[in-house]
């Protein structure tokens, strides 16, 4: 997660706060299991059975997920498309004890429409940005009470212990008893596809506390429920729903923080930088779900995960753009010879515009408050010959590039004010989105070949149109 800069890198400092995949080094440090389900519980999703399930087919649509299947190290994680059920646990640490509006809460979180929330839940958000492909329902099981206190956590936490895996393995032990927990592994793939631990103590902003909010890749336990095993899960504080929407707005849910880290279950990286002493600076600039838990997800976030309307340009013409929000339309125009892959380097333009899911934020943290046409420089090569991949200290990626500490980023935007803003600020402006009648006459691949188009906009509209001219001699 991140919100507060700060806190982020202080946190990834003393290895609190991930967001991402940090792989596990430390054996459970509990020898028995321990705590209890609370199976009188009145929420409002805790009465579900197999039977409500509607079973269809698996296609995978993901060139991400692909890519993690054909490689040993990974495990696919939440699919992107389909009827996919994810599992939420309650998570009851000592005298801080959940509510019956608190249950509720979390399943509006999960399960609400935007009215119910005043933004988005996570099931609603997921369902607009994939344009219908990804339907997603949320099972609330009945509360786990771990029946130990924040102190014991604290202090196992503070011997390196992990408290999330030790907590997750002895909730699912119990819970097994009472569902299938197969019916959580939509893609067959004997791993249960999403789980959320949602405690019920406040988070806190001590780089030495455990109560935050990350996104774990459990590849260590070797565990089955129902035939299969946990991969990734998400740890975040019930507490994370009452916050502000850009931290002045309030609304009756707020799953920001939620679905920033349901990124993560799909094995989306960070596009923030965690660490300014280390490769170049700012990330994406905060204008992204993927960036500072603002608006619509961006085209490669969406390229990588399937649902994308994009066009690879191979030869001069004029394209039409529609609202990257509303149609998740986008360019690709590769920068390698004899290379148009979405897992290549290219540069991808789109047309942003502050509606939709872009409108409650737009403005905050980077997120853009005017239209405007994004273009990116993205290098998302899958090569252990380059870069950095899967060998980053803290950080666990397929990619061989990512936006905080390797020799250059993983998805960058090219600022039409040319001024670098974003490495110096943290931040994109306005100024850095591409107006009416403007072009991007020169850039270069990461290997310093120029790039041979000229690349024009049109007027921006309802819609925009990009030229692309081929140079003399290219």
């Amino acid at each position: 997660m991140k919100k507060n800069r700060f806190l982020l890198l202080a946190s990834i400092l003393f290895c609190l706060s991930s967001c991402s995949y940090f792989d596990g080094f430390l054996d459970n440090f509990s020898s028995s299991n321990y705590g209890s389900l609370i199976i009188d519980s009145s929420s409002t999703s805790n009465n579900q059975n197999s039977s409500s399930f509607i079973e269809t087919p698996y296609k995978n649509i993901s060139p991400l997920h692909q890519a993690l299947t054909d490689d040993p190290d990974f495990q696919v994680g939440l699919p992107s498309s389909g009827d996919i059920k994810v599992l939420v646990i309650p998570v009851q640490i000592g005298n801080k004890t959940f509510s019956n509006e608190d249950l509720e809460k979390i399943d509006i979180a999960f399960n609400g429409t935007s009215k119910e929330t005043g933004y988005e839940s996570v099931c609603s958000y997921y369902n607009k940005v994939s344009k219908g492909a990804l339907n997603m329902e949320a099972f609330i099981t009945p509360i786990f009470d771990t029946g130990k206190t924040q102190a014991y956590y604290e202090l196992a936490y503070s011997t390196g212990k992990d408290i999330d895996r030790d907590i997750l393995n002895n909730a699912l032990l119990l819970l097994d008893d009472y569902y299938d927990l197969s019916m959580f592994d939509y893609n067959k793939d004997s791993y249960i596809d999403g789980i959320y631990l949602i405690y019920s103590c406040d988070y806190s902003t001590e780089t030495t506390s455990p109560w935050w909010a990350w996104c774990y890749d459990y590849v260590k336990n070797t565990n089955t429920y129902d035939g299969t095993k946990t991969n990734l899960f998400v740890w975040a504080s019930i507490s994370f729903l009452d916050d502000p929407l850009n931290e002045r707005t309030r609304i009756n849910v707020n799953a920001e923080t939620l679905i920033h880290e349901t990124g993560h279950l799909f094995y989306l990286d960070d596009y923030y930088d965690y660490d300014d002493s280390k490769g170049p600076k700012g990330g994406l600039g905060g204008a992204a779900m993927m960036d500072s838990n603002v608006g619509d997800h961006d085209s490669l976030s969406k390229l990588l995960l399937g649902w994308a309307n994009y066009t690879i340009v191979e030869e001069e013409g004029t394209y039409t753009l529609n609202p990257s929000e509303s149609s998740n339309d986008c360019l690709i125009i590769p920068l390698r010879d004899n290379e148009n892959d979405i897992l290549g380097e290219y540069l991808l333009i789109d047309y942003y515009t502050p509606t939709g899911l872009n409108k409650l934020q737009a403005g905050h943290y980077g997120l853009f408050s005017k239209s405007g046409v994004r273009i990116y420089h993205v290098d998302a090569r899958i090569d252990s010959n380059i870069g950095y991949q899967k060998n980053i200290s803290g950080y666990y990626t397929i990619f061989s590039y990512n936006n905080s500490d390797t020799e250059h980023k993983l998805i960058d935007m090219i600022e039409f004010d040319n001024n670098n803003s974003i490495a110096y600020t943290d931040y994109a402006s306005n100024s850095d989105l591409f107006p009416s009648n403007t072009s991007l006459m020169s850039h270069y691949n990461y290997d310093g070949e120029k790039l041979g188009y000229t690349i024009s906009i049109g007027r921006l509209g309802d819609s925009v149109k990009i030229t692309v001219t081929k140079k003399e001699g290219k």
